[in-house]
Protein backbone atom coordinates (compact mmCIF):
# COMPACT_ATOMS: atom_id res chain seq x y z
CA UNK A 1 0.00 0.00 0.00
CA UNK A 2 1.39 3.33 -1.14
CA UNK A 3 1.34 5.76 1.80
CA UNK A 4 -1.27 8.59 1.29
CA UNK A 5 -0.73 12.26 2.20
CA UNK A 6 -3.03 13.53 3.97
CA UNK A 7 -3.88 15.74 6.84
CA UNK A 8 -6.81 14.58 9.08
CA UNK A 9 -8.48 16.90 11.07
CA UNK A 10 -10.62 15.77 13.73
CA UNK A 11 -13.25 17.49 15.94
CA UNK A 12 -12.39 15.99 19.34
CA UNK A 13 -10.24 13.20 20.50
CA UNK A 14 -13.26 10.40 20.07
CA UNK A 15 -13.69 11.17 16.07
CA UNK A 16 -9.40 11.51 16.14
CA UNK A 17 -9.76 7.73 17.79
CA UNK A 18 -12.42 6.27 15.40
CA UNK A 19 -10.36 7.81 12.31
CA UNK A 20 -7.27 5.90 13.76
CA UNK A 21 -8.60 3.16 14.13
CA UNK A 22 -10.05 2.93 10.43
CA UNK A 23 -7.00 4.11 9.28
CA UNK A 24 -4.51 1.51 11.07
CA UNK A 25 -7.05 -1.53 10.62
CA UNK A 26 -7.45 -0.89 6.50
CA UNK A 27 -3.39 -0.45 6.66
CA UNK A 28 -3.45 -4.10 8.54
CA UNK A 29 -5.86 -5.43 6.71
CA UNK A 30 -3.74 -5.16 3.23
CA UNK A 31 -0.64 -5.62 5.07
CA UNK A 32 -1.41 -9.00 6.25
CA UNK A 33 -3.16 -10.02 3.17
CA UNK A 34 -0.27 -9.28 1.61
CA UNK A 35 3.04 -10.39 3.81
CA UNK A 36 0.88 -12.19 6.64
CA UNK A 37 2.23 -9.45 9.20
CA UNK A 38 1.99 -5.87 9.90
CA UNK A 39 4.35 -3.64 11.72
CA UNK A 40 3.31 -0.19 13.16
CA UNK A 41 5.82 2.33 14.33
CA UNK A 42 4.44 3.91 17.57
CA UNK A 43 5.46 7.19 18.54
CA UNK A 44 4.69 9.08 22.23
CA UNK A 45 2.35 11.40 23.40
CA UNK A 46 -1.65 10.53 22.83
CA UNK A 47 -0.72 7.50 20.24
CA UNK A 48 -0.60 4.76 22.65
CA UNK A 49 -4.03 5.25 23.61
CA UNK A 50 -5.86 6.39 20.50
CA UNK A 51 -4.17 2.69 19.29
CA UNK A 52 -5.95 1.39 22.55
CA UNK A 53 -9.22 2.39 21.14
CA UNK A 54 -12.51 0.21 21.20
CA UNK A 55 -13.48 0.57 17.40
CA UNK A 56 -9.08 -0.06 16.76
CA UNK A 57 -9.26 -3.34 19.09
CA UNK A 58 -12.71 -4.58 17.61
CA UNK A 59 -11.51 -4.55 13.97
CA UNK A 60 -7.69 -5.90 14.82
CA UNK A 61 -9.61 -9.09 16.86
CA UNK A 62 -7.87 -12.37 15.83
CA UNK A 63 -5.28 -10.24 14.02
CA UNK A 64 -2.85 -9.43 16.63
CA UNK A 65 -0.58 -12.49 16.64
CA UNK A 66 0.91 -11.13 13.49
CA UNK A 67 1.43 -6.82 14.64
CA UNK A 68 4.44 -6.48 15.30
CA UNK A 69 5.31 -3.11 17.45
CA UNK A 70 8.26 -0.83 17.04
CA UNK A 71 8.74 2.88 18.50
CA UNK A 72 10.14 5.72 16.70
CA UNK A 73 11.23 7.94 19.84
CA UNK A 74 11.35 6.33 23.13
CA UNK A 75 12.78 8.52 25.79
CA UNK A 76 16.12 7.62 27.28
CA UNK A 77 14.10 5.81 30.10
CA UNK A 78 13.72 2.43 31.60
CA UNK A 79 10.10 0.47 30.09
CA UNK A 80 9.27 0.52 33.91
CA UNK A 81 10.04 4.49 33.89
CA UNK A 82 6.47 6.70 33.87
CA UNK A 83 8.02 8.42 30.36
CA UNK A 84 8.39 5.59 28.61
CA UNK A 85 6.22 5.18 25.42
CA UNK A 86 6.82 1.21 25.37
CA UNK A 87 5.19 1.22 28.92
CA UNK A 88 2.52 3.98 27.55
CA UNK A 89 1.68 1.63 24.55
CA UNK A 90 1.62 -1.76 26.94
CA UNK A 91 -0.70 0.01 29.82
CA UNK A 92 -3.02 1.35 27.18
CA UNK A 93 -3.37 -1.53 24.56
CA UNK A 94 -0.63 -4.82 24.82
CA UNK A 95 -2.47 -5.62 28.38
CA UNK A 96 -6.34 -5.36 27.37
CA UNK A 97 -8.05 -8.84 27.65
CA UNK A 98 -8.92 -8.50 23.56
CA UNK A 99 -5.26 -8.12 22.50
CA UNK A 100 -3.13 -11.19 22.31
CA UNK A 101 0.25 -9.76 20.82
CA UNK A 102 3.26 -12.04 21.54
CA UNK A 103 5.79 -10.35 23.52
CA UNK A 104 8.53 -10.68 20.78
CA UNK A 105 6.68 -8.95 18.79
CA UNK A 106 7.23 -5.97 20.80
CA UNK A 107 10.36 -4.78 19.41
CA UNK A 108 11.81 -2.12 22.18
CA UNK A 109 14.57 0.42 22.08
CA UNK A 110 17.23 -1.32 24.15
CA UNK A 111 19.30 1.72 25.80
CA UNK A 112 23.16 1.25 26.56
CA UNK A 113 26.06 3.29 27.68
CA UNK A 114 28.65 3.36 25.14
CA UNK A 115 31.56 5.35 27.36
CA UNK A 116 32.78 5.77 30.41
CA UNK A 117 32.57 9.50 29.96
CA UNK A 118 28.94 9.68 30.52
CA UNK A 119 27.94 9.87 27.19
CA UNK A 120 25.54 7.77 26.17
CA UNK A 121 24.26 6.14 23.24
CA UNK A 122 21.43 4.19 22.06
CA UNK A 123 21.09 1.51 20.56
CA UNK A 124 18.44 -0.73 19.48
Amino acid sequence: MAAKKEVVVSKDKAALGAAVAEYVAGCADVALAERGRFVVAVSGGSMPALLASVELRERMKGKWKNVHFVFVDERWVATTDDDSNERALRKALLECDDVDVDDENVHGISFTTTSSSGGGGGSG
